[in-house]
């Protein structure tokens, strides 16, 4: 479970960055 967390939390950083970039 930890694992899973730890895989995703590089995703989710790229989509919250990129996100950003495309809202402002």
């Amino acid at each position: 479970m930890i694992n899973l967390i730890e895989n995703l939390l590089p995703l989710v950083n790229k989509l919250e960055i990129m996100f950003v970039k495309v809202t402002h």
